[in-house]
């Protein structure tokens, strides 16, 4: 009888252990590996389709440390007294241009994990210059090349009548049309859609909408100092670690909120000097990257014109495939470009 006691007790130890090496082996898994991300809008059309189910691979630029406890899986656990510093394994691979990642968005004021997660294409890197003109991105003054996936509006002027069923057929959408003539028209597309759209119908014209109406406080650095707009993005140096970048009365907006929320030093402007922690400064060298992200769905994208730079502190991993779709069974195991 004992003996079966003792038989019992040891069966029961040695599924315990079997259940705790299986989660902490999950625990590695979705932490440092790998973890799964449901596309939740259209901002990353035509490259994501929302409800798109993807792989996110964390191995890729190294896996983060937790900071908080709520980000240990099975736990929800939170507490803001708790936290650890920021510390990411070395990965197989760099942060690249064209890169899709999800990050924690860095507006919010919660703790680095417990941020909304968002997912964007990295379009500038620490170091370039960037300016947005007329929809046109420059880096260093080099134009950037969009992915062919990448959406926006375009106003065309078609010589016959574009029959609304094929527009259907090739999920072309229609923006509405214009009066100014009988086959004027505004398309949400993409390069691949413009080249359906010639196949078929012959066009005097395809130009990007451009929008001309002044954002101002909505577009970063969010004040109404700068007349900026969606499609229009002055220039702009982004900080790279152990980058020493100028300050002055032109630029210091910019940086002055980085400085702040991410660096964790005080900053002021009085008099046209620039005070950090109460020192007058003429530069600053910040203490980690950062990186200007744009949704592919151009016009329809909350991204880096309206809230700023990602941190490589809030960076997660690269969006690496697309597990399954409910668009389309096509898209099974599909690479993101």
């Amino acid at each position: 009888m004992r003996k079966k006691e003792k038989e019992g007790k040891k069966s029961s130890g040695s599924s315990l252990k079997l259940v705790l090496k299986t989660l902490l082996i999950l625990f590695i898994i979705n932490v440092f590996c790998f973890e799964g991300f449901v596309i939740p809008s259209s901002s990353m059309e035509d490259t994501l389709k929302s409800g798109d189910f993807i792989v996110v691979n964390k191995l890729a630029y190294g896996g983060r440390m937790p900071i908080t406890l709520s980000a240990i899986p099975f736990t929800q656990y939170f507490t803001s007294k708790i936290q650890l510093p920021y510390l990411r394994f070395c990965g197989y691979d760099t942060i690249g241009i064209n890169d899709v990642v999800v990050f924690n968005l860095p507006k919010d004021t919660l703790p680095i994990d417990k941020k909304t997660l968002y997912i964007k294409r990295i379009v500038g890197l620490p170091g370039a210059e960037i300016t947005i003109k007329n929809k046109n991105i420059y880096l260093s003054n080099t134009l950037y090349q969009n992915p062919i996936t990448v959406q926006q509006n375009y106003f065309v002027r078609s010589k016959s009548y574009i029959d609304p069923s094929f527009l259907e057929k090739h999920q072309i959408h229609e923006g509405g049309r214009y009066y100014t003539g009988d086959y004027d028209y505004t398309f949400h597309m993409s390069k691949n859609d413009i080249d359906i759209l010639k196949s078929r119908y012959t066009l005097e014209t395809i130009t990007p909408l451009i929008d001309s109406s002044s954002w101002k406080s909505a577009i970063y650095p969010n004040n109404d100092t700068r007349n900026q707009s969606r499609d229009n993005f002055q220039s702009f140096l982004i900080p790279k670690k152990e980058l020493s970048i100028n300050l002055n009365s032109e630029n210091w907006d910019y940086y002055a909120p980085i400085i702040q929320q991410f660096e964790k030093h005080s900053v002021t402007f009085k008099d046209r000097t620039i005070f950090i922690d109460d020192k007058a400064v003429t530069s600053y060298k910040f203490s980690q990257n950062y990186y200007f992200v744009l949704g592919d769905n151009r016009d329809m994208s909350e991204d880096s014109r309206f809230w700023g730079l990602v941190p490589e502190s809030h960076i997660i991993g690269k969006a690496s495939f697309i597990l399954f779709s409910n668009i389309n069974k096509d898209r099974f195991l599909k690479k993101i470009n």
